[in-house]
Parts: C-alpha cells; sequence; structure tokens
C-alpha cells in the first residue's frame, strides 16, 4: 500500500519538480510507533531519504 501511494505521487505533471512525503507520527501510542516503525523501514526500502522535522509535544 505504501509504495502504491508513493508511487502515485511520482506521475509526471508539467509544475511538478519535488515529491515530499509528510508523516505525522504519534509517538505516545505504542501501536502508532510500531506502524510508523513499518513505514519508515518500508520508506527507506523504496529509497526515501528521511529527515526528522520538528516535533510537537
Amino acid at each position: 500500500m505504501l509504495q502504491q501511494y508513493a508511487g502515485r505521487l511520482h506521475r509526471e505533471h508539467a509544475t511538478k519538480t519535488d515529491v515530499r512525503i509528510h508523516d505525522f507520527v504519534d509517538t505516545g501510542h505504542p501501536v502508532l510507533l510500531r506502524m510508523w516503525d513499518r513505514r519508515r523501514q518500508g520508506y527507506r526500502a523504496m529509497g526515501y531519504r528521511i529527515a526528522e522535522g520538528d516535533r510537537v509535544s
């Protein structure tokens, strides 16, 4: 599912120059954190660079 979603973002368009995926993570819940860990592995497997952004408390 993750590959399908990211693949759609890479479809060519005349004005598109970059593709960025913003993935919001709720680190306060163990189940959601495990889901993020799996998505992060998937992003890396597809060659994405993961930048740790600002954290909101």
